[in-house]
C-alpha cells in the first residue's frame, strides 16, 4: 500500500494548519497576559480580551500577518471601554486607547 502524492500533501497541509492554529493561540494568551498587566500598571481593571482582526492581504497601512485584539477595561469600575492592541510578528506593536475617566480614589 503505497501512499499517494495527494495524501503527503493533505497530510502537510493538516500539520501547517496545526501549528499555524498553536500559534495564534499561543500568541492569544500572551497578549492576555499583557493586557492584565498592563491594566494593573495603569490602575485600571481589566474586563475581556477578544481577537478583533488578523490581516491577511496588505490594506492601507495594514501589514499582511497583523493581528489585532479588542480588550475591555474600566477607569472608574462602572464605564467599560475598548481599547486595540496590534501584534506583528509575535511582537506587540502598539496599543490604543480611547480617552477615558479614572477613579479618583487612586
Amino acid at each position: 500500500m503505497a501512499i499517494s502524492l495527494l495524501e503527503i500533501l493533505l497530510i502537510v497541509i493538516f500539520c501547517a494548519l496545526t501549528v499555524w492554529f498553536w500559534r495564534i493561540r499561543e500568541n492569544a494568551e500572551r497578549v492576555r497576559q499583557f493586557a492584565q498587566q498592563y491594566c494593573q500598571n495603569h490602575h485600571l481593571q481589566f474586563i475581556s480580551i477578544a481577537r478583533k482582526n488578523i490581516t491577511f492581504w496588505p490594506k492601507n497601512d495594514k501589514k499582511v500577518g497583523l493581528i489585532e485584539y479588542s480588550f475591555c477595561f474600566s477607569g472608574d469600575k462602572e464605564t467599560a471601554y475598548e481599547g486595540i492592541i496590534s501584534v506583528y510578528k509575535g511582537k506587540i506593536k502598539q496599543i490604543d486607547l480611547p480617552a477615558y475617566r479614572i477613579n479618583e480614589d487612586v
